[in-house]
């Protein structure tokens, strides 16, 4: 009988042992893009076209400078804040973009195509790769891309296109960006990246403190499957200049919402999809200390008493839908969980 008990007590510690390197296996290898990757790819994909602008950590839009100004602007002293901008997009087994500035022109000239940078971004790039995606079947992702970006060439030279360069920093510099695609018979989305440092916090040697330095934001359409940016130039670009526009309201956003919820658990880099969580009335009040963004756009940095910090940004379509996304960090910076919110006006 002792013998027999030994014996059922040792194929149950087999058993435990053996789902318990099991869950630790699936939990430690990485993920691969799966889900809805392919129906992501096709909305993702494509020539983006249309205008980007920067802002301040107070939310004030950034004057473009005055090198690339255009003597005639100069001289009627036109102040220009947005750049024209094209993005081709592709997603295969990683995403890639190539985000370029185009150099502002009186009228259409011949030189409106001129590049003024280019931002190459790849999925799969140890340079440019990105730490951590969750994507939406609809073509929206919230995006992770460590390190500082930076231009590699000095502002004032205009003969040849820059390209911007990522570098480590003892800052431990990251960018997060929310991408937001409006469904319809035409295809729009806008990007708002939310470029973060973090700073030892004083006497919490495991803390950071983070800090907002800047805030670009990015409203495309869609203009024709992928073909790598040959097929666009500076007079084709759709949409208008917006950076000094009437911003938001916050009490545009008061109200009760029905929201349908997406996440993701970041508990490690890589690609993965957001998945369903259900449907929910959720009640807002006129949000403080958010960043209000023309063209319905805000953006949010919140720290937690614990250390830990959540990064927010939001779109309201129109004033009975809104889109918004956020991603929870760790106090010394490890993405947590990410939520996209699609909502639509209850109240």
């Amino acid at each position: 009988m002792r013998q027999r008990e030994m014996q059922v007590q040792w194929v149950f510690n087999f058993c435990y042992d053996h789902r318990l390197r099991e869950r630790t296996r699936l939990h430690s290898a990485p993920r691969k893009a799966s889900g809805h990757w392919e129906d992501f790819a096709r909305q993702v994909s494509g020539e983006w076209d249309g205008y980007g602008a920067e802002f301040t950590d107070s939310g004030e839009p950034r004057e473009l400078p005055s090198a690339v100004v255009p003597e005639a602007f100069r001289e009627w002293e036109v102040q220009l804040y947005d750049w024209q901008t094209q993005c081709p997009t592709i997603a295969k087994e990683n995403i890639y973009y190539r985000l370029t500035r185009l150099l502002p022109t009186v009228g259409c000239e011949a030189d409106a195509a001129t590049q003024y940078s280019v931002d190459e971004r790849s999925g799969g790039d140890s340079k440019s790769g990105v730490e951590f995606l969750a994507y939406h079947v609809n073509g929206s992702y919230i995006a992770v891309w460590p390190g500082r970006r930076i231009l590699r060439e000095d502002f004032k030279s205009r003969t040849s296109s820059k390209s911007y360069v990522w570098e480590d920093d003892q800052q431990k510099s990251f960018e997060v960006e929310h991408c937001f695609v409006q469904d319809g018979e035409s295809r729009f989305r806008v990007r708002i990246l939310q470029q973060i440092s973090l700073k030892p916090s004083i006497g919490e040697d495991d803390k950071n403190l983070p800090v907002l330095k800047n805030v670009t934001v990015q409203r495309e359409k869609w203009e024709s499957e992928f073909q790598n940016g040959e097929v666009l130039g500076g007079c084709s670009t759709t949409g208008s200049a917006f950076a000094t526009t009437q911003t938001l309201q916050s009490s545009e956003l008061a109200g009760v919402w029905h929201c349908e919820t997406s996440f993701a658990h970041c508990e490690r880099v890589g690609i993965q999809p957001l998945l369903y969580a259900g449907l929910k009335d959720e009640k807002r009040d006129p949000p403080r200390n958010i960043m209000l963004l023309p063209k319905g756009l805000w953006s949010e940095l919140r720290v937690l008493g614990d250390g830990q910090f959540t990064l927010a940004a939001g779109w309201l379509v129109n004033p009975d839908t809104a889109i918004t996304s956020s991603i929870e960090f760790s106090s010394i910076g490890e993405t947590k969980e990410a939520y996209m919110k699609f909502e639509k006006r209850a109240s």
